[in-house]
């Protein structure tokens, strides 16, 4: 199957990314029920799903902050597995720079200049204009480990990441941006707001949380950032380098050595970065730890029209709104959350690059004599589209469900698509989706009933044995 698999891929003119919690747990985070593990929420018989609920902020912002917080300071000091890198490699080998990305990032150029205000925006956390190519990656994650590797014009997070913050009154009270433009679709045609509130801003590099270890609570005090270590951006790091594996043998990725002022560096009092290795089970305030070298990368740097304000919300342990004071929370998607504000200008370039390759296989699939008004490939054939689907279940099955749709989308404009599934448990998700009442014709399906990161390095392997590397 991982021959297969890596057959499709490197034939492939698009692939498309799709990650769940299993993707995250090969970096030695912890996921759904493994988090809340610990005694602190067991002695309150608390799970995972109560504990993400945002009434928690109101009810009881110490464990809110404890939660959240933690999280925040897991993810921070746990860099991502080596299976980030791979598909990196295969990105730019294959999917960022071929005709078939110049077209697509053409094309999704287009579409923007005929959308209003895709510019920078109130609701902004980083300024972006660069397009994605023939590579993108669509997860549920909240790690914010994708900016480490991929670019930020290449992700969608249809649930946000724990980097992004806003107002907890968004939708309702809050004033934040009033004094800034709005893009057209949140305001009534005349430049007035329908709901203001809708902002989203970045947590400065070097923010830690000070959350007590035993009860997993925080403090409403000043926040603890990294100390008598420097900042992440203060790391430097020897490159890492990738090698080609040899034969069938793994051979694991060079790592690159962190040094801070010509020293290892030391990280924070927290118990997850005092681990100098993968915990057995991981859970919260548990996880591997080690530090994170390339921590967010390719996240650009927030726009000047709201980066100062925004700096100013972390100056205590319980983040506030820049603008009005109150509460902030985490720009996370939680269970029964109705104010959760999604990044629109993330959602707008996802949307654009799914009607870009589409229009890129129409013209594929019709072939020069199309006369669509724009060059198109040649020669006439099937845009070949693989899915890479690792590590989603059916508990929360957006990204499963995503990937299959735009599979069904891209064969009706005349692809040829594929998907690979990656999934120790595969016994309850054999289902082959060519059989789906909704298809339209038959997707190729690899099933592989194996880890992420295990899979990744076979399929890797199995692209050098082939010569295609």
């Amino acid at each position: 199957a991982c021959a297969a698999a890596a057959k499709a891929i490197s034939e492939a003119d698009v692939l498309l990314l799709c990650t769940g919690a299993g993707f995250s747990a090969d970096s030695g985070l912890a996921v759904y029920d493994d988090v809340a593990q610990v005694p602190a929420y067991k002695q309150r018989g608390l799970s995972y799903q109560d504990l993400c609920n945002p009434h928690w902020l109101h009810d009881d912002p110490n464990l809110f902050w404890g939660f959240w917080g933690q999280c925040y300071n897991d993810y921070r000091c746990t860099a991502p597995h080596e299976g980030y890198a791979i598909i990196d490699v295969w990105a730019e080998k294959w999917f960022r720079k071929s005709e078939v990305a110049d077209r697509v990032r053409a094309i999704g150029a287009q579409l923007a200049v005929t959308q209003e205000n895709m510019g920078h925006h109130a609701d902004e956390p980083y300024g972006l204009n660069d397009f994605a190519g023939a590579f993108f990656a669509f997860t549920s994650n909240v790690d914010g480990h994708h900016y480490d590797w991929f670019r930020a014009c290449e992700i969608r997070e249809c649930h946000g990441n724990i980097e992004l913050f806003q107002c907890a009154s968004s939708r309702r009270a809050c004033r934040y941006t009033a004094s800034l433009p709005l893009p057209l679709e949140q305001t009534n045609g005349s430049g007035a707001s329908h709901a203001c509130g809708d902002a989203v801003w970045r947590a400065p590099c070097d923010l830690r949380f000070q959350v007590e270890p035993n009860t997993l609570t925080a403090p409403a005090t000043t926040s603890e950032l990294i100390t008598n270590a420097g900042r992440d951006s203060d790391v430097e790091v020897e490159p890492m380098h990738i090698r080609k594996p040899a034969g069938r043998g793994m051979q694991r990725w060079g790592r690159g050595r962190e040094r801070v002022n010509g020293k290892r560096p030391r990280w924070s009092n927290s118990a997850a970065l005092l681990m100098s290795g993968p915990p057995k089970k991981p859970a919260l305030g548990n996880v591997r730890g080690g530090g994170r070298p390339y921590a967010l990368r390719y996240m650009p740097e927030r726009p000047a029209s709201n980066g100062a304000a925004a700096g100013q919300s972390f100056s205590a342990n319980r983040p506030t709104c820049p603008r009005c004071g109150g509460p902030a929370r985490p720009a996370i998607l939680m269970f029964g959350d109705q104010g959760w504000n999604d990044v629109s200008s993330q959602r707008r370039r996802w949307d654009i690059w799914l009607e870009s390759v589409r229009q890129v296989a129409a013209e594929m699939a019709a072939g020069p004599a199309a006369g669509n008004g724009g060059p198109v490939l040649r020669p006439r054939r099937p845009l070949k589209a693989v899915v890479l689907e690792i590590g989603c279940g059916r508990r929360v099955a957006t990204v499963r469900r995503s990937g299959e749709a735009q599979l069904r989308a891209l064969q009706k404009h005349g692809a040829s698509a594929c998907l690979i599934r990656i999934n120790p448990d595969l016994s309850s998700m054999m289902r082959d989706v060519s059989d789906d009442v909704e298809n339209s014709g038959a997707i190729h399906a690899v099933h592989i009933a194996a880890g992420g990161l295990d899979s990744l390095r076979r399929i890797h392997a199995a692209m050098a044995e082939a010569g295609a590397l």
